[in-house]
């Protein structure tokens, strides 16, 4: 699954914040969880539990976002900033909103 041999992916074991914080997602890699830590719960992609679902898939979770990364790495678009600078200046809230694109076969 790896674009690089040396590119490391995530496990059930990976962090979540260090997810979040992976460079490879520059600025918006904090919106791929909720920003506000009151609606997920748990340390690590194994066990994150969300408060809008009572099944999370560990594996599914995996996957997701090591294909975030890959595609990433392959230079492909997969978050869209849907307000202009100007908006979140006047909004702050707005900081916190984008859409993610995963396109699959």
């Amino acid at each position: 699954m790896s674009v690089e041999e040396n590119v490391e992916f995530y496990t059930v074991k990976t962090k979540i914040m260090d997810v979040a914080s992976d460079s490879v997602f520059g600025s918006w890699g904090r919106l791929i969880f909720p920003v506000d830590s009151g609606y997920y719960s748990g340390m690590r992609l194994g066990n994150l539990r969300l408060a809008w679902y009572s099944h999370i898939d560990s594996e599914m979770t995996v996957e997701i976002c090591n294909y975030l990364k890959n595609q990433t790495l392959q230079g492909n678009r997969v978050f869209y900033d849907i307000y202009m600078e100007e908006e979140k200046a006047a909004d702050p809230a707005k900081a916190n909103t984008g859409i993610f694109f995963l396109q699959r076969k």
